[in-house]
């Protein structure tokens, strides 16, 4: 009996593994394809890591999200900087100010 038990187990784990190969070769194809589809189209997001395994990569996508959320910061703050700059330059040209 203990013999059969073995096999059984046996079976189960390799069953795994295979499902398991299975699914990192279809995550691989989709990732594929999205590539190709994005060289092709020229539009499109590169795919994350956790777009396919989201448990395993949660401390990595916020760590992402918040430095996206921290550079989109950064760049507003320039573009409006720079829209400051250039609203007070054309106002004090109207008052006569300073010239070009």
């Amino acid at each position: 009996m203990e013999i059969c038990d073995l096999m059984e187990s046996h079976r189960r784990i390799e069953r795994q593994q295979a499902k398991q190969r299975i699914n990192q070769d279809f995550i691989m194809a989709e990732v594929n394809a999205r590539y190709l589809a994005m060289a092709m189209d020229g539009k499109g997001e590169i795919p994350k890591v956790w777009e396919y395994y989201p448990e395993l990569y949660a401390d990595e996508k916020t760590q992402y999200e918040t430095r996206m959320a921290a550079d989109a910061m950064e760049d507003y703050k320039a573009r409006r900087l720079d829209y400051v700059r250039e609203f007070n330059r054309r106002r004090k040209k109207q008052k006569g100010g300073e010239p070009e």
